[in-house]
């Protein structure tokens, strides 16, 4: 290239600034002749001397807007919706690739209302009238995401079932409205518009994502065939699961957190079902059937449980809120279903005082890695409920690591007499405990000690008073007492010459 040659600015096609904006049809395009002002981009040779006029190239220079469509979708999902329609006036090429975009998502963040009062009447309208604008001047034939995030509610009805018509319309793959945060009550929530689904156009939605909704499914209900994501926060189910996802076959993933649902109850065998998570949920029992699912998460109260035989299923994560003993029924009613876990989160409440399995637990012959968060309750004399993790390490022959995270109300003052160990099987793969909020009681002194005596292949074992279960600054005098009294214990009771090189007490 010729060193006398410089860029100069060529006016762009359209960029009469003000026509443009109303061409558009954007009513925020107005401080859009700042921030492109009418200079396009060319090449020029600098001993040519002319003043008020446009010169000629000599060489053609390659416009942004030359790039493929795929690529400038990329760098628009990098700008704002105002940042998007200013792009419109560069020219025809921006102007409809703008209008074409396949992902829309409306949030305060995107439609820049950061300047207005969140949750007035104000914002609300605003927001409203700045989507209807972009979608009436929106024309991709098929959309690949359309996501509507704000704090709206059933007063916004037509609006919002507008717009849930315009993705199904327009062939949306990806649906996500996120309403929170929540109404002053029940009543001024919002009716998702389940009937829209049952047109053809809605077989190409593949994920839903929905928070703060109602979901009343008309009767007969059998749309969202070709739905393969769920995704549901604070929802509330007029209706049994079942009525909603009836014909969803092809379902790979739910999520359910906060919801309340009349029932779950999927009595069609998902088998492309993979991952399913479960949390907080209000609902008396549940039933599922999936074959194939490789990733269980369950955090609910206690309830009767249908599952099949999850041979697949290497990993799991199970939190039972009740303040009740629950070990028995996780194992009974939950990882019975699961014979090939190789690694268990389990937090749940037990007793100190409970004795025995009521329904001794399968075998878990492939379990390797094993974490438990204890709630522990009862008599503190007593250690018999704590000490059924014995049997858990007997049925667990090849686990390798083993946490234990416990968190106790009360801790002894006085020391009972410790009992002799009942069982005297080798572990010959565990190698490493970790016991937090050990506070020397007398189920924890016997479990760590009968796990000193019988683990052949331990390689640490590590002692810590400090509960990770209990928050900072939750942390008071009474804490750093039963903190103080677990060290003494574990020095006194459990540490010995022989395990110097084995145990740690923190």
């Amino acid at each position: 290239m010729d060193t006398s040659t410089a860029l100069v600015s060529i006016k762009p096609e359209g960029a009469s600034c003000p026509e443009a904006a109303e061409e558009v049809g954007i009513y925020f395009l107005q401080d859009s002749e700042q921030m492109f002002p009418e200079s396009p981009i060319g090449m020029v040779n600098t001993s040519q001397r002319c003043s008020g006029s446009y010169i000629h190239r000599s060489k053609r220079k390659f416009q942004i807007h030359e790039f493929p469509e795929d690529i400038l979708h990329k760098i628009l999902s990098h700008l704002t919706f105002k940042e998007i329609a200013q792009t419109s006036i560069l020219s025809s090429t921006w102007r409809q690739t703008w209008r074409s975009y396949p992902d829309l998502n409306f949030c305060r963040e995107t439609l820049n209302l950061n300047g207005y009062i969140p949750h007035h009447a104000d914002d609300e309208r605003e927001f409203i009238m700045r989507v209807n604008n972009i979608l009436e001047h929106h024309q991709c034939p098929r959309l690949n995401r359309f996501k509507v995030s704000f704090g709206l509610h059933k007063g916004h009805k037509d609006d919002l079932d507008q717009w849930i018509g315009f993705a199904v319309d327009s062939k949306s793959k990806h649906i996500v409205l996120n309403l929170t945060p929540h109404p002053e009550c029940l009543d001024d929530v919002y009716v998702f518009p389940l009937h829209l689904f049952q047109e053809y156009n809605s077989c190409f939605v593949e994920s839903i994502r929905l928070a703060l909704v109602i979901l009343r499914p008309p009767t007969g209900f059998c749309g969202l065939n070709n739905l393969k994501r769920i995704m549901l926060h604070r929802v509330l189910v007029w209706r049994d699961l079942n009525c909603v996802l009836s014909a969803c076959a092809l379902l790979e993933h739910i999520r359910l957190s906060d919801c309340v649902l009349a029932g779950f109850t999927l009595c069609q065998q998902l088998v492309h079902l993979h991952d399913f998570t479960i949390e907080n949920c209000y609902l008396k029992s549940m039933e599922l059937h999936a074959t194939n699912l490789i990733s269980f998460q369950f955090q609910q109260r206690e309830m009767p449980v249908i599952l099949d035989e999850l041979l697949l299923l290497k990993e799991a994560s199970i939190e039972i809120m009740s303040a009740k003993d629950n070990l028995d029924y996780s194992f009974s009613t939950l990882l019975n279903a699961m014979p090939n876990l190789e690694r268990l989160n389990l937090s749940l409440f037990m007793r100190r005082e409970t004795k025995g399995w009521a329904v001794s637990p399968r075998d878990f012959i492939h379990l390797r890695y094993l974490k438990m968060e204890i709630h522990l309750h009862g008599q503190v004399e007593c250690s018999s409920g704590l000490l059924r993790l014995v049997s858990l390490l007997e049925v667990a022959p090849l686990l390798e690591e083993m946490e234990l995270h416990m968190c106790i109300c009360d801790a002894p003052t006085t020391l009972f007499k410790l009992s002799k160990n009942r069982s005297r099987v080798q572990h010959s793969h565990l190698k490493t405990v970790y016991m937090t909020g050990f506070y020397g009681c007398k189920g924890q002194i016997e479990l760590a000690r009968y796990i000193l005596e019988n683990a052949t292949a331990l390689h640490r074992m590590t002692l810590d008073p400090i509960s990770k279960m209990v928050h900072s600054k939750s942390v008071d005098a009474s804490m750093r007492l039963k903190e103080l009294t677990g060290r003494r214990n574990a020095k006194s009771f459990v540490a010995r010459q022989k395990f110097s090189q084995i145990l740690t007490i923190l």
